[in-house]
C-alpha cells in the first residue's frame, strides 16, 4: 500500500489493471474480483479516488485477460 500513498492516480489505475490481469490468469474471473474488490476500494480510499470505477476497471480487466497468452502449455 506504500505504493500506492501519495502515488500519482495513473500508478494507481496501472497496478489495478495489472493485479485483476494477472490474479484472472490463475483463478476464475469472479473470483480474482472477490480478492481484489476490498483491496482496490481500499488503494482508491488511500489515493484519495472514487473506488467504484476502480473496481469496474478491475472487472473489466480481469475479463478480457483472455487476450493474453497462457501461463501453461496446452499441448499434452
Amino acid at each position: 500500500m506504500s505504493l500506492v500513498q501519495g502515488g500519482h492516480p495513473t500508478l494507481i489505475l496501472l497496478t489495478v489493471a495489472v493485479l485483476s490481469t494477472l490474479f484472472s490468469l490463475f483463478m476464475s474471473n469472479v473470483g480474482a474480483i472477490v480478492v481484489l474488490a476490498p483491496l482496490v476500494m481500499s488503494m482508491a480510499q488511500i489515493g484519495g479516488l472514487d473506488p467504484r470505477p476502480l473496481v469496474l476497471m478491475a472487472a473489466v480487466c480481469a475479463a478480457n485477460s483472455l487476450f493474453c497468452p497462457p501461463t501453461r502449455s496446452m499441448r499434452s
